[in-house]
């Protein structure tokens, strides 16, 4: 009958422990979520708008709009998890 009181007392706390690890693996991960990627900019060439953006798969895309001649006519592409530009696509006029 000791033995059995025994038992389930460290089966108790081995329970309570497992509950603990559980509880503190939950809060670590709501914590790494809350980060959040903060303040980010990227340049854009002077004389140039935002004219639009969408983000799509875990990524921003960012169209600008001004002028061709200052190189406006473009689209960046920025990661939302580290705030790194991917990448730019630019429209340039066709030479006659």
């Amino acid at each position: 009958m000791r033995a059995l009181v025994i038992l389930v007392s460290v089966m108790g706390v081995a329970i309570l422990f497992g509950l603990a690890l559980v509880a503190y693996g939950l809060v670590g991960k709501i914590k790494q979520e809350d980060i959040g990627l903060g303040e980010v900019s990227f340049p854009i060439p002077a004389g140039c708008r935002l004219a639009d953006s969408e983000i799509e798969d875990g990524r921003l895309l960012v169209r600008l709009d001004g002028l061709p001649e200052q190189n406006c006519q473009q689209i960046v592409i920025m990661d939302l998890e580290s705030g790194a530009v991917l990448g730019r696509v630019s429209a340039v006029p066709e030479a006659n």
